[in-house]
C-alpha cells in the first residue's frame, strides 16, 4: 500500500503491552530510499524521549488509522540503549540497538536494501569527545530525515523547478518509492510525482535535490493526489 509520509508523522506507536508514544520523523537512506528508522518520541511513564524504532518490528496487520502496533513491549523500550536521534547516528550505536533488539542488520542483508556497504555507503570518521569511548566512530551519513529534507530545492537539467513537499512511501517494503515536488517556480505549479530513479544527487550540505530529467518531463510526470 502507498502511503503519504507527511500524513504518518503524529502516529501513535502501540506496543504489545500499551502505547508508546508518536512518531515524530523517518531516517531514509539515500542511496536506496530505504526507511530505516522511525523516530519516536516516547511519554507518560516511560519519560520524554525520543528513541529508533527499525520497521522491522512494525506489525504487518497494522491497519487502524493513525496508528503503528509494534512486536515490542515497552519495558524493552525503557531499556533500550540512549542513543543521540539526532544525525548522524554512529554505527557502533545501531549495532548496540539491534543487538537489544535482536534486529537484522540491515547494511549486512540484501533483503534490507543493505549488502556490501564497503562500496555502497559512505563513511566519515568523527574523533570522539569522551576518552571513555571508541578513539573514533564512524557515521552513517547516507541517514537522512525525512522532515528535514522536506523543502529541498529541485533542481531538474536547466534549472530549479520548486521544492520536495512530501514523500510516498511503500509500507510493504518500506521504501521511498516518489518524491511530491512542488513545481512553485514553474508557470502553473503544481505537485507531481517523480520517482525517486530520477534523482541524481541528494546535497544535504546544500539543502538541494539534483534530478536527471528536465523541467518539462517534471511538468508532464503525474500530479499528486493525497493518499488517504
Amino acid at each position: 500500500m502507498k502511503r503519504d509520509i507527511n500524513s504518518l508523522i503524529g502516529y501513535k506507536i502501540a506496543a504489545t503491552d500499551g502505547d508508546l508514544g508518536t512518531v515524530k520523523d523517518f531516517y531514509f537512506d539515500d542511496k536506496t530510499w530505504t526507511i530505516r528508522y522511525l523516530v519516536v518520541e516516547t511519554g507518560g511513564w516511560l519519560s520524554s524521549r525520543k528513541v529508533l524504532i527499525s520497521p522491522q518490528s512494525v506489525l504487518t496487520d497494522y491497519g487502524t488509522t493513525g496508528k503503528f502496533s509494534v512486536s515490542l513491549t515497552t519495558e524493552q523500550i525503557k531499556n533500550s540503549p540512549d542513543i543521540d536521534t539526532d544525525l548522524p547516528v554512529s554505527r557502533q550505536q545501531e549495532e548496540i540497538l539491534h543487538m537489544h533488539h535482536s534486529w537484522e542488520n540491515y547494511w549486512e542483508s540484501t533483503f534490507f536494501g543493505g549488502g556490501n556497504t564497503a562500496d555502497a555507503i559512505p563513511a566519515v570518521e568523527v574523533e570522539n569527545a569522551n576518552d571513555d569511548e571508541l578513539p573514533k566512530a564512524t557515521y552513517d551519513v547516507s541517514l537522512q530525515s525525512a522532515k528535514n529534507v522536506s523543502g529541498y530545492h529541485i533542481h531538474a537539467i536547466g534549472g530549479e523547478i520548486g521544492h520536495l513537499n512530501n514523500y510516498i512511501l511503500d509500507d510493504q517494503t518500506w521504501t521511498i518509492t516518489d518524491l511530491v515536488i512542488d513545481t512553485a517556480n514553474m508557470i502553473g505549479g503544481k505537485k507531481v510525482l517523480v520517482p525517486v530513479s530520477n534523482v541524481d544527487a541528494l546535497q544535504w550540505s546544500n539543502y538541494e535535490v539534483y534530478l536527471n530529467i528536465t523541467p518539462e518531463a517534471v511538468e508532464n510526470s503525474a500530479v499528486y493526489i493525497p493518499v488517504e
